[in-house]
């Protein structure tokens, strides 16, 4: 209650308010100094964010898919043949007390002949693999040879065969 001005108590309140404007004012300083700042580190931020998106980018462009396309083709083209194993008579190997309930009794459950032969089986030969790009190429020169109206026939018969079958099951 501010009754005349020259009370103690509006004395004191003015003194209050001024203290709180005061150090409201002071503090508020360093905040807008901080907020500057940090705007300024922001746009620094967003450039440099920028500059490595991009150089990631590049690196996984120019390095990792060649890399991973040079891999997959050595794998798929260029595929080694897979080591055939041997018999070996091991003494700790194959002790049977009683036969297994499955087979001959002498095998286990997952007895693979290719890659655990045993003293009677060899390893079986497999007959010759061809690579991806043999494939590819007996494909194309059949592709080639082939009659070209006789196939486009035979691709219009599975079409209509196909077309009815499904209207058929799916009746309008």
């Amino acid at each position: 209650m501010r009754s005349t001005p020259g009370c103690v108590a509006d004395s004191l309140y003015y003194t209050q308010e001024m203290a709180w404007h005061r150090l409201l004012s002071s503090s508020s300083r360093p905040l807008t100094r901080r907020l500057s700042s940090y705007q300024e580190r922001l746009v620094e931020e967003e450039t440099h964010a920028a500059s490595v998106k991009n150089t990631w980018k590049r690196i996984s462009l120019f390095l990792c898919l060649p890399t991973v396309g040079y891999f997959a083709w050595k794998s798929l083209i260029e595929g080694e043949e897979h080591h055939s194993y041997s018999y070996i008579p091991w003494s700790h190997l194959r002790i049977r007390t009683k036969p297994f309930p499955w087979g001959d009794g002498d095998t286990s459950l997952f007895h693979n002949t290719h890659t655990n032969p045993g003293p009677d089986e060899g390893p079986k030969t497999a007959p010759p693999t061809q690579t991806l790009s043999q494939k590819v190429g007996r494909l194309w020169i059949q592709y080639l040879h082939e009659d070209a109206v006789e196939r486009d026939e035979k691709r219009w018969r599975h079409l209509e065969k196909m077309q009815r079958r499904k209207e058929e099951q799916y009746p309008i």
